[in-house]
């Protein structure tokens, strides 16, 4: 060991040069490192209470995001569904015999001014003269879908 330190430092002894190896232990290697302090709750350790934290935190989002975009955007949808449906025309059934529907029954109602109320025995209350009118005319422009609406009503099991 000696020879090659003196042949790594460049030993010259007409300048002097004194090179003593020395075998010396390390100071505080016997000694045992301190040990980490222990934090727990509940019986759980420092990382798995971060873990469940995250797993929180990701879920209170979720929860969020759906009670601020999700469930506006079904009642949306569903709103939306239920105009549509309201609005839709029925298609036409036919009748279970094939031939031709029968005259309706009832009392025939003639629209008079706009403003008179007029009694209809099947309803009950009263009904505008000017929404009769109105129905009238979209008969008149769109008869076969009256029919099927007529034909739907009567034909329905309830």
């Amino acid at each position: 060991m000696t020879a090659l330190v003196r042949s790594a430092v460049g030993y010259d002894e007409k300048r002097g040069d004194s090179v003593e190896v020395v075998n010396m232990p390390f100071a505080g290697v016997d000694e045992p490192p301190p040990p980490a302090p222990v934090w727990n709750l509940m019986g759980l350790d420092k990382a798995d209470l971060i873990h469940i934290g995250e797993s929180g935190g990701v879920a209170l989002i979720g929860l969020i995001i759906l009670l601020v975009v999700v469930k506006p955007m079904i009642r949306g949808f569903l709103d939306s569904a239920k105009d549509m449906a309201a609005n839709s025309i029925v298609p036409a059934l036919a009748p279970p015999s094939g031939g031709a529907l029968p005259p309706p029954t009832g009392t025939a109602v003639a629209p008079a001014n706009s403003g008179e109320m007029i009694d209809i025995g099947q309803v009950e209350g009263r009904v505008a003269a000017s929404s009769m009118k109105k129905i009238g005319e979209i008969v008149e422009k769109h008869p076969d879908e009256a029919v099927a609406i007529v034909r739907s009503w009567m034909y329905q099991e309830n």
